[in-house]
């Protein structure tokens, strides 16, 4: 297969992420492929658990992760919101997009030094909050993602209404979640990006119990990223598959990449002739709207964003039968037979697989190979 993109650098990832104070529990993807411009666009929503009275949110295995909702469902209060009637000073952060002021453009960044212009234009409606505080962020990590706009979903539930979706199973919540990521109540949020992360931030909000749970970011792959290798399979089509040895899923989507583990939803758009492949639970569904196939697949396990794959292209399902050692030319028979027998000397001495004999391997998953190059 032609690769058609350079690799990437050879450093360790800077972690952005403040997955102490925020967890995303969940995550829909809903993109679509354009294989001319080499990108996909659309959105992320993520649906997230807030730390509460500074509570350490990490965790590190999938047990801590699906019980830590119920039990904090038991100690539960409601939060009480700082600030609700004012307004908060602006902080300054380069390419910040802040959204409610009128006398700017929406996606106008600016910084330090255009910061009082910004505060007259405003008009009253910029007066500090506390002197001295800032609002929270939410960190994620990222890299060559075009941010077009970033909403804070108003889903109308309380912090308890969350615990009890998060401690569900997706088999169940599902359904919920996608209804909830297509609300039309939403809320522009100010963000800034930068080279390994996006910021996000509301300037009511000082502290994380009082963010939003539900974000929708949208945004556009870029060609350059090097989550994604777009290229050219071996029959001339295009087809681009996820490669995330050099900054894992960061130029996908935005993704909380240490301490967090999410289940997740993706609605995958391509044209009808090509095919979508995940690493989600099953073989997913494929729904058609016009010229356009709608791929749906979910992970009910909690995973590191890492461990999401994508393959985009005119890929087809071949199912192999067993291979039959009568029916293999002599040259590849030798051959199977060799490897038969250093497997089995191998399975003996290994006593994890002691109960494992040769026979009960298929021929498939020792030397799949075999296929294209012995003919039965």
């Amino acid at each position: 297969m032609e690769d058609t993109q350079n690799a990437g650098g050879d450093d360790d990832l800077p972690l952005m992420s403040n997955t102490s104070d925020v967890l995303v529990r969940h995550f829909i993807l809903d993109l679509e492929c354009s294989m001319s411009n080499r990108t996909l666009s659309g959105s992320i929503t993520l649906f997230l658990d807030l730390s509460r009275d500074g509570n350490n949110l990490q965790v590190f295995s999938i047990q801590e992760f699906q019980k830590h909702p119920a039990e904090q469902l038991k100690k539960v209060e409601e939060p009480t919101s700082l600030c609700a009637d004012d307004n908060m000073q602006q902080i300054s952060l380069e390419n910040a997009h802040e959204p409610r002021k009128k006398a700017h453009n929406e996606n106008q960044p600016f910084n330090s030094l255009n910061l009082d212009e910004h505060e007259k234009s405003a008009g009253p409606t910029m007066s500090r909050c506390e002197e001295g505080k800032r609002p929270f962020q939410l960190i994620l990590d990222c890299c060559d993602l075009d941010i077009t706009k970033v909403e804070a979903i108003d889903c109308n539930k309380t912090h308890k209404d969350w615990l009890r979706l998060f401690s569900r199973d997706l088999d169940i919540s599902a359904d919920e979640f996608l209804e909830l990521s297509r609300q039309s109540f939403s809320k522009r949020m100010n963000y800034a990006t930068d080279k390994w992360c996006l910021k996000v931030w509301d300037l009511e909000i000082l502290k994380p119990v009082d963010f939003a749970h539900c974000i929708k970011i949208h945004y556009n792959t870029k060609p350059e990223g090097s989550s994604l290798r777009w290229a050219v399979d071996q029959d001339g089509n295009p087809c681009v598959y996820t490669s995330g040895m050099w900054v894992n899923n960061r130029s996908l989507m935005p993704c909380q990449e240490y301490g967090s583990l999410s289940t997740w939803q993706a609605i995958i758009r391509v044209p009808s002739q090509l095919t979508v492949l995940m690493s989600a639970d099953d073989k997913g569904s494929i729904a058609a709207e016009g010229d356009t196939a709608v791929h749906y697949y979910r992970s009910r396990m909690p995973l590191p964003s890492f461990s999401l794959a994508i393959a985009i292209g005119s890929w087809q399902c071949q199912v192999i039968s067993k291979l039959d050692h009568n029916k293999i030319d002599d040259g590849c028979n030798n051959y199977v037979k060799e490897v038969d027998e250093v497997i089995t000397k191998q399975t003996d001495h290994d006593s994890t697989c002691s109960s494992v004999s040769s026979n009960e391997i298929d021929v498939e998953q020792r030397y799949p190979y075999l296929q294209k190059t012995c003919n039965p």
